[in-house]
């Protein structure tokens, strides 16, 4: 259940179980390897950007970026983009620098990525629009204390990597007038305006009888919610989807759902946050499962299928989330 005032869409990762069903891909297939438009790219900057206009951003990968049963871009890549401008910030955060005693004169820059630069050097041009990213990745106690590696937080690694670096701006930053700066390690998130392209995977006959097959015991699944969802608006009932960022694979390594299959439920309670700290209240379940679109033709219903959560990637907003056991969210305060 969580608790916030703000919308939420983020990436969960998801204990899965259920959902049954098969295709016929007997004679072959030939699958387009397409990251969709809308894809947010989740990256740290590797050198301190100052604010100026035209200044070059350099940034990597913090994930790997999959395209239906592939890697496609790695973790570590190599990001170029430029400031192409800046905007005021809000008024109320003006007035409370200068109480704060900061007097710099605030501007918030605007970036954008335009180059992917893969191991092998070559370059793929990319447009997107970027925000601020993800802070860290709040884990189920369950997987604390199983020490699951395999969802370690490599964003708070990235922290401990420049935390020199952060201290020396925090200093510089006590100054009551000083140049305007991003810290190395700054997480931010470019979200694709238009698709990128990594041309065709040609599956022979039987590579892909296995989708739509029964999803492994425990199968962890990582799935991007792409439905706003806000404790003070959001209505129970509403449907929500989210997308398969990486694909799931049997026991065997036959693939049982790419990346992009859709994730579909339901709110089941919303309550509005109210003051004297009562936080928002939001539960919701996703029940089916089905392949991509471009999978669609044939395919058998959506099936049922039952998960918890066991841990999501989350803003500052809602760095002090907390998951039980159960999968259960709530916000913990002092």
């Amino acid at each position: 259940m969580f608790g916030c005032k703000c919308a939420l869409v983020c990436t969960l990762v998801l204990c899965l179980v259920g959902a049954s069903y098969a295709q016929d891909f007997s004679d072959g297939a030939v699958i387009p390897l397409t990251v969709d438009e809308g894809y947010p790219l989740q990256v740290t900057l590797t050198q301190k950007l100052r604010f100026k206009a035209n200044e070059t951003v350099h940034a990597k990968t913090v994930e790997a970026v999959y395209a239906f049963d592939r890697e496609v871009v790695p973790s570590g890549t190599e990001v170029i983009g430029t400031i192409t401008g800046f905007q005021k910030p809000r008024k109320w955060k003006r007035i409370s620098s200068m109480l704060g005693g900061d007097f710099t004169p605030l501007r918030e820059p605007q970036i954008s990525f335009h180059t992917l630069v893969l191991s092998d050097g070559s370059r793929i041009p990319i447009k997107t629009i970027v925000v601020s990213g993800a802070e860290k990745i709040v884990q189920s106690e369950a997987d604390k204390r199983q020490g699951d590696k395999s969802l370690k937080n490599s964003l708070t690694s990235t922290d401990k990597e420049f935390g020199s670096q952060r201290l020396k701006d925090l200093l510089w930053g006590l100054a009551p007038f000083h140049p305007q700066s991003l810290p190395t390690g700054a997480h931010l998130q470019a979200v694709l305006q238009t698709p990128l392209d990594f041309g065709d995977a040609v599956f022979v006959e039987r590579e892909l009888d296995e989708i739509g097959s029964q999803l492994p015991a425990g199968a962890v699944a990582s799935v991007r919610l792409i439905t706003p969802i806000d404790s003070g608006i959001t209505a129970p009932g509403e449907s929500i989807e989210a997308l398969l960022t990486r694909p799931v694979f049997s026991a065997d390594h036959k693939l049982v759902f790419p990346a992009g299959s859709t994730l579909r439920g339901k709110v089941l309670t919303a309550k509005p946050a109210k003051n004297r700290h009562r936080n928002g209240q939001m539960a919701f379940v996703f029940s089916t499962i089905e392949p991509p679109a471009s999978l669609a033709l044939n395919l058998s219903p959506a099936q049922p299928v039952e998960g918890s959560l066991t841990s999501v990637h989350v803003g500052h907003a809602m760095k002090a989330l907390h998951i039980d056991e159960n999968g259960a969210t709530r916000i913990v305060e002092s």
